[in-house]
């Protein structure tokens, strides 16, 4: 962007990969005509030299005015409270809100008075997180720049949703407030065959070595256990190492 001087960082190096295994249409999305890939990240270089990433393009916001706001940018501040344990910013009506998972211990250990006796004190303590939620936003909003301040804190009782790579599944949490999601099915890996459908987990050997090739972010956490299971087992038996290796986006 010649204005703001930002836009997707590419890169071309041998580490690179080929593409998505058996998907030529997507594998085609995210090189350009002339091999360079596209990582999906927006950065910027300073004039020393120095590349800065600010965050995804496809969590990107396009403020009121026309201005790039980055999620990212504003969970870093917001996770940099002694008592956010997680956080994910999304819009709604052209407004910013910060959908926030409280750290419980340190919020304990502040309020030690209330963990006891919580029926008589549930309203002392609802008090204390519409307190917190306050003080949450004005630290917020006190660091980052005009069009990224929050209009509103909104507490997520529960632990947020994650891939299991530890991503937060932001597509829930947009639809759910809002937003327009990115689309699941942008959300999931690519390597999926032609009906839609994740690719099974399969199992490679050669001689002594064995991999088993799977859709990480389809499976779920029980796969992973079996897996380490599995191959704990293995290990065990013959007395070998063995090393497991879950590559994902």
């Amino acid at each position: 962007n010649p204005d703001t001087q930002q836009g997707e960082i590419v890169a071309l190096t041998p580490s690179v990969m080929l593409g998505y295994y058996k998907n030529p249409e997507e594998t085609a999305k995210v090189f350009t005509p002339d091999g360079w890939f596209r990582t999906g990240d927006l950065g910027w270089l300073s004039p020393d030299g120095w590349l800065y990433i600010k965050g995804r393009l496809k969590n990107m916001i396009v403020g009121p005015s026309g201005e790039n706001i980055y999620p990212e940018e504003i969970e870093s501040v917001l996770n940099s409270h002694v008592f956010v344990a997680d956080s994910l910013v999304t819009e709604k009506e052209g407004r910013l809100i910060a959908l926030v998972h409280f750290n419980r211990d340190e919020l304990e250990a502040r309020y030690e008075e209330l963990k006891y006796d919580w029926e008589m004190k549930k309203d002392a303590w609802e008090k204390r997180i519409d307190e917190l939620k306050k003080e949450v936003l004005d630290y917020v909003n006190s660091q980052v720049n005009r069009f990224s301040r929050l209009s509103e804190v909104v507490e997520e009782k529960e632990e947020f949703e994650m891939t299991p790579t530890k991503k937060i599944k932001r597509f829930l949490y947009n639809k759910r407030h809002g937003k327009d999601p990115v689309k699941e099915e942008d959300s999931k890996p690519h390597n999926t065959e032609a009906n839609g459908e994740a690719s099974a987990p399969r199992l490679i050997k050669k001689g002594s070595l064995a991999a088993i090739l799977f859709d990480a972010d389809s499976q779920n956490s029980a796969l992973l256990d079996t897996i380490f299971t599995v191959v704990r087992r293995r290990r065990d038996r013959a007395g070998g190492r063995v090393a497991v290796c879950c590559v994902s986006e």
